[in-house]
């Protein structure tokens, strides 16, 4: 029976149409899993807590993966997943500096800076960014997540008897649960996963063991 990682493993395999599925060669359809992460703020101290930041975030996830390692997993295939594990750090002053995540989302649009990772992933077309509100917390606790298709214009409601705007395209939520809400992606869009949020722009999410 398929475990947890050994599913997720298989769910990274791309594969071309029309190409030939060869026993012990299909790792080369194997395509990385992750967020784009965009640095917007360039102040003082800002460029030690960025690398800070992708180092927790990145030890965080291996730490995901091994505590849903099941005693039957093959060991390859959690150094596979952490191998195919990517943030796509983006920091490039001229281009990102001092951006509104909405203005993050056109350069995200736009590739601006090469292909986002996971940009053919509808479910998964989402993006972290790291402002100045991320990068002057000491403990670096959270992150910024936003959705990539969303369109302000169209969440506004139409007529006062449908209530407040509810649904605002980005959530906060701890720098150390990547794998958590990538799983969490394959079961839920992003709009239903800010219901589960506090609410209101950048409402906080957590998975149910921080609940």
């Amino acid at each position: 029976m398929p475990t947890i990682l050994s599913s997720f493993l298989e769910s990274l395999h791309r594969y071309p149409s029309g190409a030939e599925l060869i026993p012990g060669e299909m790792d080369k359809w194997l395509e990385p899993w992750g967020f784009t992460t965009y640095r917007t703020y360039y102040g003082p101290g800002s460029e030690q807590q960025w690398y800070r930041l992708l180092q927790n975030m990145t030890n965080a996830a291996k730490h995901e993966l091994s505590q849903n390692c099941d005693p039957n997993d093959d060991p390859n295939t959690i150094s596979k997943l952490e191998d195919l594990f990517s943030l796509d750090p983006r920091s490039d002053p001229e281009t990102l500096n001092g951006l509104t995540l909405d203005e993050v989302r056109q350069v995200y649009k736009d590739k601006t800076g090469g292909k986002p990772i996971s940009a053919d992933l509808n479910i998964y077309s989402c993006f972290i960014v790291a402002d100045a509100e991320v990068l002057k917390d000491n403990e670096l606790r959270f992150i910024k997540l936003a959705e990539s298709d969303y369109d302000p214009t169209v969440q506004i409601p139409s007529h006062s008897r449908i209530g407040p705007r509810r649904y605002f395209g980005w959530i906060r939520m701890s720098s150390l649960r990547l794998l958590s809400i990538w799983f969490e992606l394959d079961l839920y869009c992003f709009a239903e996963i800010c219901n589960f949020t506090s609410g209101g722009p950048g409402g906080w999410w957590t998975v149910d063991d921080d609940r």
